[in-house]
């Protein structure tokens, strides 16, 4: 979490326009479906693993992460920070 607020605070300071995704299991099967969403996600600045079944199948990918970062308690978070 701190590395990923970090990093968004980081973009925020470039004053450049860009996008964060949390991507869920459910997301992840959309994007098989949907090129367009897949390139949205593909395209974001951050990509933030939302839920444990994103952490589990990176595993199994053998693509493993360092933790689960539910959107609502990033942004939490980074209000948090932003408000120092």
């Amino acid at each position: 979490m701190a590395e990923a607020t970090a990093k968004a605070l980081k973009l925020m300071d470039s004053k450049n326009a860009a996008y964060l995704v949390t991507p869920n299991p459910e997301i992840v099967m959309l994007c098989r479906e949907s090129t367009s969403l897949l390139d949205a996600v593909n395209k974001a600045a951050m990509v933030l693993p939302d839920g444990i079944g994103i952490i589990k199948g990176a595993i199994i990918l053998g693509t493993p992460m360092k933790e689960k970062i539910p959107g609502i308690e990033f942004a939490e978070e980074l209000f948090a920070l932003m408000s120092k």
